[in-house]
């Protein structure tokens, strides 16, 4: 029976590792992966010699790096059992993006659009180890400047980071290049931001059903509601006043968005 070694990175200079540029080192750095000293090597391959394991694999891990892998979601799942399972709660992804979100609260669609570039341009950098985002033409396909599968998988894990978004692995090969990754991202996060205001109006509707009409009567609110909607257009005669009941179907069968503007004194809105 014969021992097969898989070996890891070396540090040392040898012809299997030369052709190997900074940016493979800084990739497999960012990636867990360390290299072994002569020493090290040497030990390990005396350890395999020893073992009963038939096809070892002799590799340096940055275990340190592997669990703040693990805490965000993106630890490989080759690698998931060397390392306690991270915790990643929604309160943890939505932290992890609060920063790009603040950004983009409040600004027009054209500055969205922009951060959004940068924030993808500067990400892709990072990963290939450019000087300058600005190194990243918009309309050019990531593959032709030196994205691969690995590579693809790190733009994909820094962007899920960053946006606190669920990206597809195959997301550079569906959005090849910024500026369609851009826009990917950016209709992701609209998408994100009307499913919660989506949300909050069945939160609010629910908590509206749960208190009683005498409660709404007593608070003095009752009669504000029904008058927010009564389908009266402007310029036209008052409908006739309806029972209780049919007044509350006509606010059950309104959005919060009507309410408000009908409180605002815009019922056509």
């Amino acid at each position: 029976a014969a021992t097969s070694l898989a070996w890891g990175l070396w540090s040392q200079a040898t012809e299997m590792n030369a052709s190997l540029n900074n940016v493979d080192q800084q990739r497999m750095t960012r990636g867990g992966i360390i290299g072994l000293s002569s020493e090290e090597g040497l030990g390990l391959f005396d350890a395999a010699l020893q073992s009963p394991t038939p096809a070892p694999v002799l590799v340096g891990l940055d275990f340190a790096e592997l669990r703040s892998q693990a805490g965000a979601g993106t630890l490989p799942a080759l690698l998931r059992a060397l390392v306690p399972a991270g915790r990643r709660s929604a309160q943890s992804a939505t932290a992890n993006a609060d920063g790009l979100l603040q950004r983009l609260g409040g600004v027009s669609p054209g500055e969205r659009e922009q951060i959004l570039l940068e924030t993808v341009q500067q990400a892709a950098a990072a990963v290939l180890g450019f000087a300058s985002p600005d190194q990243l033409e918009p309309e050019r396909a990531l593959d032709e400047i030196g994205f691969d599968s690995l590579t693809a998988v790190e733009l994909r894990n820094s962007l899920s980071i960053l946006t606190g978004l669920r990206l597809p692995s195959t997301l550079i090969f569906d959005y090849p290049t910024p500026m369609a990754l851009m826009a990917y991202l950016r209709d992701e996060l609209d998408g994100g931001a009307v499913d919660e205001i989506e949300s909050n109006e069945a939160d609010i509707r629910r908590a509206l059903a749960t208190v009683p009409i005498d409660r709404l009567r007593a608070a003095g609110v009752l009669n504000v509601l029904l008058s927010l909607a009564r389908p009266e257009a402007a310029g036209q005669k008052t409908v006739p006043a309806a029972s209780v009941d049919e007044e509350l179907d006509l606010i059950d069968g309104m959005n919060i968005g009507d309410l408000v503007q009908r409180a605002l004194g815009n019922p056509q809105s």
